[in-house]
């Protein structure tokens, strides 16, 4: 099954790449788990050199976004819990006793389709093609739809991520990504879709190792070792690394007398069977 809120979040650290941005994936912003599907930060004050894709021209300094794909539906609840998250966000990154001023946030609806639920709720207000806004509560939230978006090479991200084949493919064509890792998510979109894209030299296989590996991160050190032979846990480490921990006795016991005195001058070896006779230490 498609993950497809990972494939984006991963497409987005790519397209942020190289910009005064970066890109957080499934942020966890509760006691109970409830996670944001996107965050994209300003680190610093310079300008983007490359035109994003339609409907981002407004970034702020803190930028939520949740998604919806083609079996999900951007619905009153999706932008309630958007603006729960927005609070919650605002509350852990403002100082102590003052909130960061509304303004440095910007909140988005990403729908592969037009949410039609959504819109007999509230109307959806047209800003150009696939980018609309709505009122939510006391704030705006910008709605992109992924499916109506211009097939230009600015939009492949969209388009990608459209759900329709023949936008798919332009997409896979025109993105230009600027880390090999997105090759595993173009392998995941090809496959999914049966269309080419660009030249992949990552497959879909990749792309699950390099999930798994982000995730071994997360697991405590017991669970990672699981599986593992002493052969495996011991690869890569030093000799000093190896031996940490352990105590003198520890590591000569597993050596024989012969091997213990191996290379050592005689001298001192006479030196020292002295000085354990006299009981000099």
């Amino acid at each position: 099954m498609i993950r497809w809120h990972r494939l984006l979040g991963v497409t987005f650290m790519d397209l942020f790449m190289s910009t005064p941005f970066v890109v957080e994936v499934e942020i966890d912003l509760s006691v109970q788990q409830q996670l944001l599907d996107i965050l994209v930060i300003r680190k610093t004050a310079d300008s983007i050199s490359e035109p994003l894709p339609d409907g981002l021209d407004n970034l702020a300094e803190y930028n939520l976004l949740t998604y919806k794909s083609r079996s999900e539906s951007l619905d009153a609840r999706a932008l309630d819990e958007l603006l729960s998250h927005e609070v919650a966000y605002r509350k852990l990154v403002s100082p102590r006793g003052k909130l960061l001023p509304i303004g440095l946030f910007q909140m988005y609806g990403l729908s592969t389709r037009f949410p039609t639920g959504l819109h007999r709720e509230v109307p959806l207000n047209r800003l150009q093609e696939g980018v609309y806004y709505v009122i939510w509560g006391t704030q705006r939230v910008r709605i992109l739809v992924l499916s109506e978006m211009p097939e230009t090479p600015p939009n492949a991200v969209w388009e990608m991520f459209s759900g329709e084949p023949q936008k798919v493919a332009f997409g896979l064509r025109e993105y230009r990504p600027k880390s090999p890792d997105l090759q595993g998510v173009f392998g995941a979109l090809s496959e999914e879709f049966g269309v080419e894209g660009s030249e992949m030299s990552y497959t879909i296989e990749d792309f699950r190792r390099e999930v798994a590996r982000e995730h071994l991160k997360k697991l405590p050190p017991k669970e990672r070792l699981e599986g593992l032979t002493p052969e495996d846990r011991l690869e890569g480490l030093t000799p000093e690394d190896r031996l940490e921990g352990l105590t003198p006795d520890e590591v000569l016991r597993k050596f024989s007398p012969g091997e213990r005195l191996e290379g050592l001058p005689l001298e001192e070896i006479e030196a020292y069977l002295r000085s354990r006779k006299t009981g000099k230490s």
